[in-house]
């Protein structure tokens, strides 16, 4: 692989489907087509998710680009992202996983109007797409990341902070990292443990970014690890949070928020927006969202 190729590099695989605020993973059948992606994969880079054509993807999402992942190259096990309780039946054989390898997702972004394959990339995906990832060519690269999308939330687990914190450190290194070693652990994730909706403001403008996170001051030193502060003297700072007795309340109350400010929204997550406007759209929607924090 040149290191004069353009980066981030896209690959792409063909999933069932595309939620990460429930399925927060790169899931694969055997470990070596997982391990063969971060072989040939550097930091940043994007994993294209791509309806297969038939069940158990819906139909209206049979065959079309569905999303963008910013994946982490530490391999690890899909039931320590993905609780089994969270697992559709298709997904489980014999009471076991039946895509049990996995890389977990960083961010994702969904394409606003998802197109067909065939409008978008110059060819189909060769066989292997289905059961591991192929990387994508430079043209077809360029007319990938320039499809319309927003940034979808990737639902936020201690299990997945701790690989972020080492996937950042990873980022932070030479543009070759070390050599990814395997590092399983065991988590549980429970969809009832209290979860904060939040909202962030940058210094003292008008610049807010709202989110759901267990711990959203944790999240916020993790945003501004990424903000150059001994540069610009400002950084993120909590502006607002809002407690529910479980992440789907939390969640919920965020769909809102951006909701309510979508004519105010910039890039991903971001609004643009005065208090005023903002405060009344955050009192709307924890009203809104508390007959769904059950």
């Amino acid at each position: 692989m040149s290191d004069m190729a353009e980066r981030p590099q896209v690959f792409a695989s063909r999933f069932w489907g595309f939620n990460p605020c429930t399925h927060p993973a790169v899931t694969f059948g055997k470990a070596g087509n997982r391990d063969r992606l971060i072989t040939q994969s550097q930091p940043g880079d994007l994993i294209l998710f791509v309806g297969t054509q038939g069940w158990p993807t819906s139909p209206d999402e049979q065959g079309r680009l569905l999303g963008l992942v910013e994946f982490g190259r530490i391999p690890t096990d899909t039931r320590n992202l993905i609780a089994r309780d969270a697992m559709f039946q298709h997904e489980l054989e014999g009471g076991s996983y039946r895509w049990p390898k996995a890389l977990p997702m960083l961010r994702a972004w969904k394409f606003r109007s998802p197109p067909m394959l065939r409008d978008v990339l110059s060819e189909q995906l060769p066989m292997y797409a289905t059961v591991g990832a192929v990387l994508l060519s430079a043209e077809d690269r360029r007319a990938v990341l320039a499809i319309p999308r927003i940034e979808a939330p990737v639902r936020e687990t201690k299990f997945l902070s701790r690989l972020k914190a080492g996937q950042d450190a990873l980022q932070q290194g030479p543009t070759r990292g070390p050599s990814p070693t395997e590092w399983t652990a065991t988590t549980t994730r429970n969809l009832g443990e209290s979860s904060y909706t939040y909202a962030l403001r940058f210094g003292n403008r008008d610049i807010w970014k709202v989110g759901f996170a267990a711990d959203p001051k944790a999240r916020r030193n993790q945003i501004n690890c990424h903000v150059p502060t001994e540069v610009l003297h400002e950084e993120w700072t909590l502006w607002r949070t809002h407690r529910w007795s479980s992440e789907k309340g939390a969640y919920a109350m965020e769909q809102r928020l951006l909701s309510l400010l979508e004519k105010s929204r910039t890039s991903g997550e971001r609004i643009s927006c005065n208090e005023t406007e903002i405060s009344r759209a955050w009192q709307s929607a924890v009203l809104y969202s508390d007959c769904d924090d059950s």
